[in-house]
């Protein structure tokens, strides 16, 4: 019954996408002093009307843009990370 709910599906999606993000971040923090690791990240939470329709949504994983690389090629800036774990 409440399964159906569109309220319901977009909280259980935002929710995944919540969890994706911190594993990423997660992965971002563990590997930075990875040399020529690229800092990633998760596109932001949308709503396409598709996607409402079928109950289904993909994020996809990015690369993190407008981060200077230190001189190893690594882009994770640590207090960055710290932030977007918070938020």
């Amino acid at each position: 019954m409440f399964a159906d709910l569109k309220v319901f599906q977009a909280a259980s999606a935002l929710t995944r996408h919540a969890g994706i993000r911190q594993a990423v971040v997660a992965r971002n923090m563990a590997n930075s002093d990875t040399p020529g690791y690229r800092a990633l990240d998760v596109a932001p939470f949308t709503m396409p009307r598709e996607a409402q329709a079928q109950g289904s949504w993909d994020f996809d994983v990015i690369e993190r843009r407008g981060v200077a690389a230190s001189p190893n090629g690594n882009t994770v800036d640590l207090e960055t990370e710290m932030v977007e774990a918070i938020d």
